[in-house]
């Protein structure tokens, strides 16, 4: 076969011969250069709006021949995720070579040095004053910067303004206004549920519980978490204070929407998706939802339009008391087991996804709320996202999760202990006694093994 393929190339004429093999030397020319490419691993969970994959592609086609991110998709569930990434440091296997990490991962990723030490490289290039304050402060631990803050979350409201007006009410401010709405609409066969939520035993769950008590004027730390600066760490046992009558208010709360069957019967099962496509559905009037969740209401599919939503905050135990939400969000990181090649190549595609026009497209068609200040006076990107709008006003009301390196033994505690309350298997006394004496344990036993 080569023999005859052969006679025949040379059978052409030279001008035939030479146009051949010019294409033939630029098409394995163009291949070479492609293999050449360095090839950067990012991990990150599904991304249901599908800004982050067009965000990719245009990064691939700028970068040809030069970069080319493949972007591997990690787990929904936070929790899992973290497992995932865990497995692959251990391993160092090579997986991945950058990803986005939660904001309340950074000090446990920075203290196993599992992350690149990005401190010289953010001051060469941005400035913390660019940032909201509460992303910024995320992704700092031990006065060194470990991360760059991706896109923040804060924990709000959704409502269905639409029924809201047809029954003459205003949005509710408490608990207790929450209640009586759904159990109006309900009666009215106007609605299905009340109140979704997040109320699985995960990460979703640690952050509606904290709410709950800290909208009561209760503490999982002591001082509304203000003892844990901007680098500090808490591992101090003394610091944890969720045995209050004020913590056990915000745990009666949950268990009055269960007892009024506010919330559906499984919302113990319900992760940020279940809540946000039953909001979308049309099954509830009021959904605890992350600002990405009103991507959902954008796609053709939902029943409800986001002009027949709105946005409020976090409602309270009374009236005496101060709405605080949740800090979400996630921060970009290296792998630092990567190769030196493959960091700058990262760093590259990190300094992509920071640029202002990259962070509006996600803010505009997906929700997600920007890092940088510079967009949230934006007023063009304010009246076409309701989300970023409402969030500049409440950012500064959000509270951090215990900012420790022992978080991931802390979480799942408040996890379960937040998913037995909705079960009714453990009563709000027995919740909040049972919750400060392991948090307490689980700081004594590493304040033992380092001999403190």
């Amino acid at each position: 076969m080569k023999t005859h393929l052969h006679a025949y190339f040379y059978s052409m004429n030279q001008f035939t011969r030479l146009v051949i093999f010019i294409f033939l030397t630029l098409f394995l020319g163009c291949q070479h250069k492609n293999q050449d490419a360095i090839e950067v691993k990012f991990i990150f969970g599904p991304d249901d709006s599908g800004t982050l994959e067009t965000l990719i592609d245009q990064f691939n086609k700028e970068n040809k021949g030069v970069i080319n991110v493949n972007y591997i998709e990690g787990s929904r569930s936070s929790d899992i995720f973290y497992e995932e990434l865990e497995k692959e440091f251990k391993s160092n296997q090579g997986k991945f070579d950058a990803f986005a990490g939660d904001v309340i991962w950074t000090s446990a990723f920075a203290q196993n040095k599992w992350v690149e030490d990005l401190t010289d490289k953010f001051f060469s290039n941005y400035q913390p004053e660019q940032f909201v304050k509460p992303a910024m402060q995320s992704a700092s631990y031990q006065y060194r910067i470990w991360g760059i803050p991706w896109f923040t979350d804060t924990g709000i409201l959704f409502y269905r303004k639409d029924l809201l007006d047809q029954i003459g009410v205003q949005p509710p401010k408490t608990w207790e206004e929450l209640r009586t709405i759904s159990k109006r609409l309900k009666a009215d066969n106007l609605i299905e549920d009340g109140f979704v939520f997040q109320g699985a035993a995960y990460e979703g769950g640690v952050a509606n519980m904290c709410e709950f008590i800290w909208n009561a004027g209760g503490n999982v730390l002591l001082g509304d978490l203000a003892t844990s600066s901007e680098f500090d760490e808490i591992t101090d046992p003394e610091v944890i204070s969720i045995n209050s009558k004020e913590s056990l208010t915000g745990v009666y709360e949950i268990t009055k929407i269960m007892d009024e069957e506010i919330a559906p019967k499984g919302i113990f099962q319900y992760r940020e998706l279940d809540a946000g496509l039953a909001f979308r559905d049309g099954k509830a009037v009021f959904m605890r939802g992350w600002p990405s969740s009103y991507g959902l209401l954008l796609d053709r599919k939902s029943e409800v339009k986001p002009s027949q939503v709105g946005i409020a905050n976090i409602p309270t135990s009374s009236l005496a008391n101060k709405s605080f939400s949740c800090l979400g969000g996630w921060n970009l990181m290296v792998n630092a087991n990567s190769s030196e090649d493959k960091k700058e190549a990262t760093w590259t595609f990190i300094n992509f996804l920071m640029k202002e026009e990259s962070q509006r497209y996600r803010a505009e068609n997906g929700g997600m709320l920007p890092s940088l200040r510079s967009l949230y006076r934006d007023s063009t990107l304010l009246k076409s996202s309701p989300v970023v709008a409402f969030a500049k006003e409440v950012i500064a009301n959000t509270h951090e999760r215990p900012k420790t390196p022992y978080y991931m033994e802390i979480s799942p505690e408040i996890a379960t202990i937040f998913n037995q309350v909705l079960i009714g298997v453990i009563t709000p006394e027995g919740a909040v006694q049972t919750l400060d004496r392991k948090l307490k344990e689980i700081l004594l036993s590493h304040q033992s093994d380092t001999g403190g």
